[in-house]
């Protein structure tokens, strides 16, 4: 993905279903997701963006007597520059079934990357 567009990835995480990494000098976010028998890729150019937000989705749950916040979705949402579409990198969704290890503190991690990225 990264030698698609003259870059080299020089920081990345990986997870469970995903992998999230950037090229720091040119500010560009490879982001690759496992969804049942195919991949979600996705490459982004920071330059073409302005703002990024953490989408935090979820609700309460009541299982005997106790109650737990099932994750509906966690995702980085990047706003372009151009007013074209948002951009985004879905960490996990309720369909994925996966308990968390992480992806809270790295969400927010590349979410403060980015920002930098961008501002």
């Amino acid at each position: 993905m990264a030698s698609e567009h003259g870059t080299e990835i020089s920081h990345f995480e990986t997870f469970f279903n995903f992998a999230i990494g950037c090229d720091e000098p040119k500010n560009f976010i490879f982001f690759v997701k496992r969804e049942a028998n195919d991949y979600t890729k996705i490459s982004v150019d920071l330059n073409d963006f302005k703002k990024c937000t953490i989408i935090n989705k979820g609700r309460v749950v009541k299982f005997n007597n106790e109650t737990q916040t099932v994750i509906e979705k966690l995702a980085l949402q990047l706003i372009p520059i151009n007013g074209k579409a948002d951009i985004q990198l879905e960490f996990c969704n309720e369909s994925d079934n996966i308990e968390l290890y992480g992806e809270m503190q790295a969400i927010k991690k590349w979410k403060d990357l980015i920002d930098e990225a961008i501002s």
